[in-house]
C-alpha cells in the first residue's frame, strides 16, 4: 500500500520565529489554516480550551453541538504541535494486544475495551465524511517481519483477532506478497490490516478546525512565554491570563 506522499517534493525543516519546524505536512496542506486574532481585553466564556491539537479541536467542536460556549487559546498555530506533525498512522485497537487486557482485566473487560476501540476508529471515519475534512487517508497498514522465527508469532496474533476480536480486515501475508508490496527482499512475511491507514495529519486538524467553528466557539492566539496561567475562585468559576495584545 503506497502512502499518499510525493517523496520528490521538496520542503523545509527550519524553524521560522515562533512557529513549528515546517514539514510535508505544512507544504502540501489543503484545508484553510484558521487566522486567530489575538486576545483584546477581558471576556467570560462557557469553558476555556488550551491547545488547538486534537483533543483541544475535538473538545471545542462537541462542546459547541451540546449548546456550550467556548474559547480556544492556541499559543502557536493550529496543528502546529505534535497534531499536525506526527506520523499520520491509523490504528485499529489498542496499545497493547488483547491478550495484555485478559491478563490484567480478565476477558470480559478485554472484549469491552476492544469494542470502544473499534468505535474510536469508526468515529473517525464518521467525523471525515461529515465535514468533508481533506484527510487524504489511504487504507493499508502492514507489518512486516524481518526474522523468520517471529512468524509464528505473527500468524498466532492475526488468528486471535480473527477468532475473539474481530472487526479489523487483518490477513497474514506470504513473503512473496509482502515483497511485492514493498519492493524489497529482507522480510519474510508479516500481516496487513486494511481497517487501519495513513492520513494527513495536518490537514485532520486543520478540517476539525473547520469544523468547529461557529458562533459558539472563539478561537484566538494567546502566545506567551509559559502559556496560559488558570486559578480558581471560590465562585467555582476560573479566570485564565495570557499576555494582552500578542
Amino acid at each position: 500500500m503506497a502512502y499518499p506522499i510525493d517523496l520528490k517534493k521538496e520542503y523545509s525543516l527550519k524553524r521560522s520565529g515562533e512557529d513549528a519546524a515546517d514539514t510535508y505536512y505544512l507544504a502540501t496542506a489543503t484545508e484553510p489554516a484558521p487566522s486567530l486574532p489575538p486576545i483584546d481585553g477581558d471576556f467570560t466564556t462557557d469553558v476555556c480550551v488550551v491547545g488547538g491539537g486534537y483533543a483541544g479541536l475535538s473538545t471545542a467542536l462537541h462542546l459547541a453541538q451540546q449548546g456550550v460556549a467556548v474559547a480556544l487559546l492556541e499559543q502557536a498555530r493550529v496543528g502546529s504541535g505534535a497534531s499536525g506533525r506526527n506520523g499520520g498512522q491509523v490504528h485499529t485497537g489498542l496499545r497493547h494486544d488483547p491478550k495484555w487486557f485478559e491478563a490484567r482485566f480478565g476477558v470480559p473487560a478485554a472484549k469491552q475495551y476492544w469494542a470502544l476501540a473499534l468505535q474510536a476508529r469508526a468515529y473517525l471515519d464518521t467525523l471525515i465524511a461529515r465535514y468533508q475534512i481533506d484527510a487524504q487517508y489511504c487504507p493499508g497498514l502492514l507489518h512486516a517481519v524481518h526474522r523468520r522465527r517471529y512468524l509464528d508469532e505473527a500468524r498466532a496474533h492475526v488468528d486471535e483477532h480473527l477468532r475473539h476480536y474481530p472487526g479489523t480486515q487483518l490477513r497474514f501475508v506470504e513473503a512473496d506478497e509482502l515483497r511485492a508490496l514493498v519492493a524489497t527482499q529482507d522480510y519474510c512475511g508479516g500481516y496487513l490490516d486494511l481497517s487501519s491507514g495513513h492520513l494527513h495529519a495536518l490537514n485532520l486538524a486543520l478540517g476539525l478546525s473547520r469544523a468547529a467553528r461557529s458562533p459558539r466557539v472563539l478561537a484566538v492566539s494567546a502566545k506567551s512565554a509559559d502559556g496560559p496561567t488558570a486559578s480558581a475562585s471560590r465562585s467555582r468559576t476560573w479566570r485564565t491570563d495570557t499576555l494582552r495584545n500578542c
